[in-house]
This record gives structure tokens, C-alpha cells and sequence, in this order.
């Protein structure tokens, strides 16, 4: 029987965890398939049950935040920055999941950082999705004690940003309607 060299692993979790530092996430904003192989290479890194991610995270949380709640990820109305603020709303569930007996404090400090992106009405509306995307990912209780309180009066704010006759610019009607999914993905009812 062949024995893993552990070594190997731990290099790679060191590289990979420089690599997001490195590669600076917050300077290729605009480099969607960066920003989606990163998330990918964050899930790989997780999911690996011989690499112990423990003393990085500090070093990977930063990048999978700002995946989540950036203003703008890719430069090209293509580039499907809904599906990665998706995938990095998982990866910051599982990350939470995995992790809250190493770092008790570490949701409590995504909840915190994500409701602030949810509630500063100065935010785009992305953002507010990606933030909206976290929260509930990180449970039902956290849906039903941040989000649901704010509810009544963000929808008052959202809703005009749906209707034509109030907003006519397309891309933010479209926006508008992806945070209202976002709403309606956490399984309360609505009403537009």
C-alpha cells in the first residue's frame, strides 16, 4: 500500500492559499474565470478530507467575501456573476459548517459582514443579492431573524426598481428581480 505524502497536500494548500492572496481577488474584479476558477479552487480545497484548511482561513475568507458581495465581478454583461455569488454563498455555508468548532467566532462575523452589505442602501443591487445569497445560506434562523426584519422595508425600496413604468433602465430592472428571487429562494412569501 501506497502512503500519501502529506507534505505534498500541505504544499498545496499553502500554494493555493498564496495564490488567492496573491492574485489579489480585489485587483481581478474583472476577470470572471479568475474569480470562478478561485471559488472553484476554494471548494477543492475544502473538500479534501486530507488537507486541513484551519490555519489558512484567515488567508481565504477575504476572496470568498469579496466573490460574494462585490459590486462587480467580470467586465461583460455575459459573465454570470449570479451563478458565482451562488457558488461562493455555498462555500461560505460550508465553510461555516466545517469550521465553527475551530473559529467560534467565524459566523457570527460573516453574519455581521454580510447583514452590513444587506442593510447600506448606498450598496448596488448585486450586492445586495450576494449578501442576501449568504445570509441565507447560512440557515433558516439567520433568514428568519436578520432577514425577514428588514423585509417590509427593503421590498418598499425594491419593489420600484422592478416596475417599467418606475425604473426604465433594463439592467437595473434586472437586478431588481434576481434580489427579489434571492427573496423568494429563502421560502417566504412575497408580494410584488
Amino acid at each position: 500500500m501506497i502512503t500519501p505524502n502529506w507534505t505534498h497536500y500541505y504544499m498545496l494548500l499553502i500554494c493555493g492559499s498564496v495564490f488567492l492572496r496573491s492574485s489579489r481577488v480585489t485587483c481581478n474584479l474583472n476577470n470572471f474565470l479568475l474569480l470562478v476558477a478561485l471559488m472553484r479552487l476554494v471548494r477543492s480545497l475544502l473538500q479534501n478530507p486530507h488537507i486541513h484548511v484551519e490555519p489558512y482561513l484567515h488567508q481565504l475568507m477575504p476572496s470568498v467575501i469579496t466573490c460574494l458581495v462585490a459590486k462587480r465581478l467580470g467586465n461583460r454583461y455575459t459573465d454570470n456573476h449570479w451563478e458565482l455569488r451562488n457558488l461562493t454563498a455555498n462555500l461560505v455555508s460550508s465553510i461555516c459548517k466545517r469550521f465553527r468548532h475551530f473559529c467560534h467566532n467565524l459566523q457570527p462575523r460573516l453574519t455581521r459582514t454580510l447583514l452590513h452589505a444587506f442593510l447600506d442602501l448606498t450598496k448596488a443591487l448585486p450586492q445586495h443579492y450576494g449578501a442576501i445569497q449568504g445570509l441565507a445560506a447560512l440557515g433558516p434562523n439567520v433568514v428568519r431573524f436578520l432577514i425577514l426584519p428588514n423585509l417590509d422595508s427593503y421590498m418598499q425600496l425594491l419593489e420600484p426598481e422592478m416596475i417599467l413604468e418606475k425604473q426604465k433602465n433594463e439592467i437595473k430592472r434586472h437586478e431588481a428581480w434576481h434580489v427579489y428571487g434571492a427573496f423568494a429562494a429563502c421560502g417566504w412569501p412575497m408580494h410584488a
